[in-house]
């Protein structure tokens, strides 16, 4: 059975649906630009139900850190359960190849079910380590980094 969407890149008509996710999750929209680098899962409709973005970092400071981040992954919590996160995992990998990313602790359950792997913290670009330690969530999101290679 096929699912009921379909995984493409945005349009700039999805931008009103984008904000929306990202508001429903309370998450800073990140720019036009950068919304338009990622990937949208679309009811029947074509409307946008999911979203990730993938950020490539190359950074001298520590090239161990660098790759392709999930930063972030976000499905509407009326389609959640239904594949989509998943769904959007799997076309990101089909793409990039090796993800990385840093889960907070309300989703660190989902990702090793997606076949990540924890990931130690010397193996996460500075630029991602130093966004977590500026968060002022820090000790409630208790942060882990998770690889899929």
């Amino acid at each position: 059975m096929r699912p009921p969407f379909t995984i493409r890149r945005p349009w700039a008509s999805d931008l009103p649906y984008l904000k929306a996710l990202f508001a429903e999750d309370a998450m800073p929209l990140p720019a036009k630009k950068q919304l338009m680098r990622g990937m949208v899962a679309a009811d029947a409709a074509g409307e946008p139900v999911g979203f990730i973005r993938i950020v490539q970092i190359e950074e001298g400071q520590n090239p161990r850190g660098n790759g392709n981040y999930v930063y972030p992954v976000i499905v509407s919590k009326e389609w959640q359960g239904r594949g989509v996160g998943r769904a959007l995992i799997q076309a990101a990998q089909s793409t990039y190849g090796e993800l990385k990313l840093v889960a907070c602790r309300a989703s660190r359950g989902f990702y090793p079910r997606c076949g990540f792997e924890p990931l130690s913290w010397e193996e996460v670009a500075s630029r991602i380590a130093y966004d977590c330690e500026q968060c002022p969530d820090l000790l409630s999101c208790e942060p882990q980094a998770f690889v899929l290679r």
